[in-house]
């Protein structure tokens, strides 16, 4: 290995060294896969085929993950202003279709002992709203 890629090498709060190129075929491997956008339709149409009140748990392992669920889960549709002068039940529905648990849930230390490649993960709950009259 050249003297260049060990100098660059990190080392986790665990004391494991990573090597310099895994974060180059991580990022390749995220765009090749187009696993952003996978993951933000995948959430899209879980809201669509899921009943009201039904849940929707996302595992994510890394924080370009982690930002597209929370942002799925926590921001309001996109609606024209002028449409929507006093909201209505249904119209509240739309806007904010998912209901979410504050929480993010993490693995133990435990668990991160048993399994290193839990370390990163975060398992994200939301539910999908129901319009009630």
């Amino acid at each position: 290995m050249s003297r260049a890629a060990e100098a660059t090498r990190k080392v986790d709060k665990a004391g494991r060294k990573q090597h310099a190129a895994t974060l180059t075929f991580q990022a390749l491997r995220i765009f090749v896969n187009d696993e952003l956008n996978q993951l933000y339709n995948g959430l899209k149409i879980a809201h669509l085929l899921l009943k009201p009140n039904g849940i929707c748990a996302v595992i994510s392992f890394h924080s370009l993950e982690h930002n597209v669920t929370h942002q799925v889960f926590n921001t309001k549709h996109a609606i024209d202003k002028q449409t929507l002068v006093t909201p209505n039940l249904h119209q509240t529905a739309f806007l904010y279709p998912w209901k979410c648990d504050s929480s993010v849930i993490k693995p133990s230390e435990e668990e991160v002992t048993q399994n290193p490649r839990s370390r990163s993960a975060e398992l994200r709950v939301a539910f999908k709203k129901s319009v009630q009259r």
